[in-house]
């Protein structure tokens, strides 16, 4: 690959990687939520998704799933669904009625490696129920 593309490809990643988004706002709110030792581990899980990502990317999964249609529409289906599920799950959330307060607890803990996981997949972590 010429080094012209490389070079654009680095500005575009860099670019959105320092551009505030879902990731922040998780950091954020794992540092809220649970305290300030959520931070590391939040911070680990994001870049290591990255990693995984940019690494496909360096292999040639994208011209792969040029080669593969039906694997391209899998994805596509797949990440579809996981984003459904998402979506569903804030809707469906513990949330408070207008004028009700709910206290939580300021700091609730969630082991290290579960807040990881979840900022690699890039979602709020929960406690084990």
């Amino acid at each position: 690959m010429a080094l012209h593309l490389w070079f654009t490809f680095f500005l575009a990643y860099l670019a959105t990687t320092l551009t505030p988004g879902p990731n922040v706002l998780l950091v954020v709110r794992n540092a809220l939520r649970h305290g300030p030792a959520a931070i590391g581990a939040t911070l680990l899980g994001n870049p290591t998704a990255q990693l995984v990502v940019t690494t496909g990317v360096a292999l040639g999964v994208g011209a792969l799933l040029i080669a593969m249609p039906t694997a391209f529409v899998a994805l596509k289906i797949i990440s579809a669904g996981y984003l459904i599920y998402l979506g569903i799950g804030q809707l469906l959330g513990r949330r408070s009625a207008a004028g009700t307060s709910v206290t939580e607890p300021a700091v609730s803990r969630v082991a290290n490696w579960r807040i990881t996981g979840a900022a690699f997949l890039c979602r709020p972590a929960t406690p084990r129920r």
